[in-house]
């Protein structure tokens, strides 16, 4: 196949409605990225990021040093959590005006450049906050300018206008998809991913998977987000083994890094549904689950119902993992079954008792998925209709592997 021969270290330039800069040696581009900013009136930005990812990838090195030569002033924000929550863009957001900065960068996975993207919105909108953009208060109009320097292979971010945070008083983890939130340039290098834990590896391809699973499946789906998302899942099912095996394989981590690029782009089309509806539950009520180990746990069970669906198109979109389905709805046993062991086979084999939830939580679980409109909603692109009975069975069937 070609992409085996492919030189990942030829650094391509994708005009998206983000331009995308990608290759092992992207991170280089940084001047070019300062340049169009400094072309633009921008001298001062806020980067934000994690406590320890930025240096240990080796972005920062680079970072800093094309700050320093162009002449840029520059705060470090390195508070982001994964899960991050709106009680730390609005800090963010008030260094950055106080300081008056005019870009954000945010160098790391999802949770950094999702903070980052609305944190951007509130540096235009200074009267608002980030609970406001959550709970549909208004709508961001503008931003500053978003730079995405990608060090994980999992959300796709760095190339849509869609942020996802957490309003921890609330237990409610909600995404918001609005046009300001586009980063204006992105860095996917995967010279940048050989340091990431394997653990994050596979929460991040999975998080890719379920983008790209949930995307073929949505009500929104288009022919091409059906090529982009079964391109997406034959990159995942032939690279991420790769790279558990040798985390330093930098052409597996490209691949990695490019199917969840082109899931990202899918869902900036077609949405997601069930999985990321009863996962934001899961993760906001425990922030130290991982979004992709959430996903992971309940995968296979919601896709035995979606299969029944869509079996065409989840034959295809699964074969390059479970050879041999014919597209028939009475498939879908043997899908949950056969996905769950791929996704066992990854070296991730917990499920929802192992992350600390016991049957008598599947009530109030269920309950507050239902309870709350937009998830509702989230789940109506699904191609079948969930109701309290169908998500707390779903909860149900993960509590424990399904083979």
């Amino acid at each position: 196949m070609w992409h085996r021969d492919f030189p990942v270290d030829k650094v391509v330039q994708l005009n998206l409605r983000t331009t995308l800069h990608m290759g092992a040696g992207a991170i280089e581009r940084i001047h070019d990225i300062l340049a169009y900013l400094e072309e633009r009136g921008v001298k001062s930005v806020l980067v934000m990021t994690s406590p320890t990812a930025y240096r240990k990838s080796g972005a920062w090195d680079v970072v800093e040093k094309a700050l320093k030569s162009r002449g840029f002033g520059w705060h470090l924000y390195d508070r982001v959590s994964a899960n991050p929550t709106t009680h730390q863009v609005d800090e963010a957001a008030a260094i950055g005006r106080s300081e008056g900065l005019d870009a954000v960068i945010g160098i790391g996975g999802g949770s950094v450049i999702d903070a980052a993207k609305i944190t951007a919105a509130l540096l235009e909108h200074t009267d608002r906050t980030a609970r406001q953009v959550y709970e549909f208060e208004f709508v961001p109009e503008r931003s500053k300018p978003i730079i995405a320097i990608n060090t994980t292979h999992g959300t796709g971010t760095e190339v849509d206008r869609i942020a996802v945070l957490t309003i921890p008083e609330r237990r409610l983890k909600q995404a918001v998809v609005y046009d300001p939130l586009y980063p204006v340039h992105a860095i996917d290098d995967p010279n940048l991913l050989v340091s990431l834990p394997l653990d994050q590896t596979r929460y991040t391809a999975l998080d890719a998977l379920s983008h790209a699973l949930e995307s073929a499946t949505s009500r929104n789906a288009t022919p091409y987000t059906l090529m982009v998302d079964r391109e997406a899942i034959r990159l995942i099912a032939e690279y991420l083994p790769k790279v558990l095996d040798d985390p330093a394989d930098t052409r597996a981590r490209y691949f990695l890094l490019y199917a969840s690029m082109l899931a990202g782009t899918a869902i900036d089309f077609s949405r997601l549904h069930i999985g990321h509806a009863l996962e934001y539950t899961l993760s906001a009520e425990k922030p130290e689950v991982a979004h992709g180990l959430g996903l992971a746990v309940i995968m296979p069970a919601v896709f035995r119902r979606v299969y029944r669906a869509a079996p065409s198109i989840l034959a295809d979109m699964l074969k390059p993992m479970i050879p041999g389905l014919q597209g028939k709805a009475e498939e879908a046993d043997r899908v949950a079954v056969e996905l769950e062991k791929w996704i066992f086979s990854t070296g991730e084999t917990r499920k929802i008792s192992d992350l600390g939830y016991t049957d008598e939580d599947m009530d109030s679980i269920t309950e507050f998925v239902m309870s709350y409109e937009p998830y509702v909603r989230l789940m109506g692109l699904a191609p079948i209709t969930m109701d309290a009975e169908s998500v707390r069975e779903i909860y149900a069937e993960s509590m424990k592997p399904i083979s």
